[in-house]
């Protein structure tokens, strides 16, 4: 039974696949909660583990006191009429089953304990738990969890033969909040165990101990910043993922953005492939929300060598003589130094950039007009509301002018009912409406924009969002009165964060302008090719996109990434080097998944090369290097001339 007093939303993470040959054992940990763990139970056999956690037969069992771990004595914690089906020789039956369980003859013949028949699949409370993987010594044949469906745990053994797991268990609190680990056969002495499980349980909301020196170390769990990740931990490195959040996944976690705006060619094929196609290919263009969270976890979980830490703060970078040599990291009220051969600056607001030294320009700044930014949006969450009447009002009523339309269970347009809303804030309007269904029935709803949002500034985000869900109320009685399907709509929350569009533009070796989109230029340093217009929304109450909503293939150079003034770093995503205008188009999801995986690339190449991101954005060699290293991970790099001829073709 799990605490009522811990929430069941505090559970976070996912079950990950790794090779069995690099796993010394699995830990299940409950990461968040307000009780500290009061006892660790050893067990020697697993034998049923369903809801009922007394059906377990321990070998040995330790309470944390004071800091330290006093050991008790070896005590059974089995009703005794169970007993008789489960020692060896018995006749007697096996445990009941209260769940529908795959079974495999057990081969080891280990003694003592010994049961014929054991179950491959072990039922589990939640479907969201921590999962920890703590590496290596040795090569035994032990146990490898393999995936999750229906709420169980599946494992393996290294030479296939399916085996009873090992286990311990943590109970947390009073009521036993518990999780298991799988241990390698023989079982290694109790100390060693107790002494790695204590090590690796977080202070501070830190998935695995944080190290003091990685290869490749990536701030911002920004869809960006994970596709960078991943592509140097792929290749190896010891890579570190560092987010301030409480999750990684960006806007599509944190400010529930739930479309994604695809960068195609003129025969609608996808020009954004690598890590980003392994993604869409999981979610789809439309998704639910908790799909999505699950597809990055997955991504993140499947790397040997990739640290994620979150609820991070990182108050200064380390740089020496225009070098950015690593970070100060804060985390769970401890403070250490983290360095890095190569890093990666992953944030909305570039942020580790600016505060090693890094020029850049705010919003349209470069306009002279002022350093506003695009408007900011808060999206919310209905009830209610009828698909199929809104459904057919889109077919009926959204004529060409009039943009709207229906892809599965994403439904957009309303533009002419939705600017006729009066905010009760002034700083506030509507913006169409993109409707996004979600599994539990409910509708995420992306139109409530925020003008005047300076997306640098926490205090700015931190007012903005407050008087954003204030007009909630407003914008729902609006909403039921003016558009069929929203009658019975009702308000059930909003996103823990606004999605922000856009905040600074790093200067970098090479600044992407709006002509280099709307006139399909190529680069010799092409690492991605795109073709999502230039969409910008207002800077200011009924101002408009000035450009006219078109695609143009157009390629993304390398330069983009490299910034000035500072060495061994790369910027990806919102905040690369662009005018406001080519920034537009570039803040994308698959576009900035696209610039993250040719950073990760790029860091992997520079370490093996001895190198610089800089020099390799000026040596014509090791850019074609990087090139050869993105198609072999499955990226499209043909030139914008290639693509539209190749469209053009019968």
């Amino acid at each position: 039974m799990v605490a009522a007093s811990v929430p069941r939303q505090t559970l976070r993470g996912e079950l990950t696949d790794d090779s069995p040959r690099n796993l010394r054992f699995v830990v299940w940990l409950l990461p968040v909660s307000p009780q500290p763990i009061q006892e660790i139970i050893l067990v020697d056999r697993l034998l049923h583990f369903g809801r009922d956690f007394s059906r377990i037969l321990t070998h040995a069992t330790a309470h944390r006191r004071g800091g330290g771990l006093e050991p008790l004595s070896d005590h059974l914690r089995l009703p005794l009429q169970l007993l008789p089906g489960l020692l060896p020789g018995s006749r007697g039956k096996q445990n009941p089953q209260p769940y529908s369980h795959q079974r495999a003859h057990h081969q080891s013949g280990h003694k003592p304990y010994s049961v014929r028949h054991s179950h491959l699949l072990l039922p589990i409370e939640h479907a969201h738990s921590l999962l920890h993987i703590i590496r290596p010594i040795g090569r035994s044949a032990f146990p490898c969890v393999t995936g999750a469906a229906g709420g169980h745990i599946r494992y393996r053994s290294v030479d296939g033969t399916l085996d009873v797991a090992r286990a311990l268990v943590l109970k947390q609190g009073p009521y036993g909040h518990r999780r298991t680990i799988m241990l390698r056969r023989p079982i290694l002495p109790i100390s060693v165990v107790l002494a790695v499980l204590l090590a690796a349980l977080p202070g501070a909301g830190a998935e695995r101990p944080i190290p003091t020196h990685v290869n490749v170390l990536v701030v911002g769990g920004s869809p960006a910043g994970i596709a960078a990740a991943v592509a140097a931990a792929r290749a190896g490195m010891t890579t570190l993922l560092v987010e301030p959040g409480e999750e990684i996944g960006g806007d599509i976690t944190l400010a529930w953005l739930n479309m994604l705006d695809l960068n195609r060619g003129p025969d609608g094929l996808p020009l954004t492939r690598g890590i980003f196609a392994q993604v869409h290919k999981k979610i789809g263009q439309t998704y639910d929300i908790k799909a999505a969270r699950k597809a990055f976890a997955d991504l993140v979980g499947a790397q040997r060598t990739l640290t994620v830490v979150t609820h991070t703060s990182v108050p200064s970078p380390l740089v020496s003589d225009g070098i950015l040599t690593g970070i100060v990291l804060t985390a769970g009220g401890r403070t250490q130094r983290v360095t890095a051969d190569q890093l990666i600056d992953a944030t909305d607001d570039a942020s580790l950039a600016v505060a090693s030294g890094v020029p850049y320009r705010v919003g349209r700044e470069e306009t002279g007009l002022d350093r506003r930014q695009q408007a900011a949006t808060l999206i919310f969450r209905l009830k209610g509301v009828d698909y199929e009447t809104i459904r057919r009002y889109i077919a009926a009523f959204e004529k060409p002018g009039h943009i709207g339309g229906v892809s599965g269970r994403y439904i957009w347009g309303f533009s002419r009912i939705a600017w006729r809303y009066v905010p009760r804030n002034p700083r506030m309007g509507l913006y169409d409406l993109n409707l996004g269904w979600q599994s539990d029935g409910t509708v995420l709803v992306n139109a409530l924009q925020i003008y005047d949002v300076d997306g640098t500034n926490p205090t700015s985000l931190s007012e903005a969002h407050a008087q954003a869900v204030k007009e909630l109320p407003a914008v729902v009685r609006f909403l039921q009165a003016s558009i069929p399907g929203f009658a019975q709509a009702t308000l059930v929350d909003a996103a823990p964060r606004l999605y922000v569009r856009e905040t600074r533009h790093i200067d970098g070796l090479y600044q992407m302008s709006a002509e280099d989109i709307r006139e399909s230029r190529d680069f010799p340093d092409r690492i991605a090719v795109a073709s999502y217009p230039i969409d910008l929304h207002p800077y200011g109450k009924g101002q408009m996109n000035p450009y006219r909503v078109s695609r143009r293939v157009y390629a993304i150079p390398f330069r983009i990434l490299v910034p000035l003034r500072v060495d061994h770093l790369m910027v990806v995503g919102k905040p690369v080097s662009a005018r406001y205008a080519a920034a537009g188009s570039l803040r994308m999801i698959p576009t900035g998944m696209s610039m993250g995986e040719a950073a990760g690339e790029a860091a992997v190449l520079a370490i093996s090369s001895a190198t610089t991101p800089t020099r390799i954005a000026t040596s014509p060699a090791l850019i074609a290097q990087l090139q050869r290293r993105l198609m072999a991970a499955g990226a499209y790099l043909a030139s914008p001339q290639h693509v539209l001829a190749t469209a053009k073709k019968p």
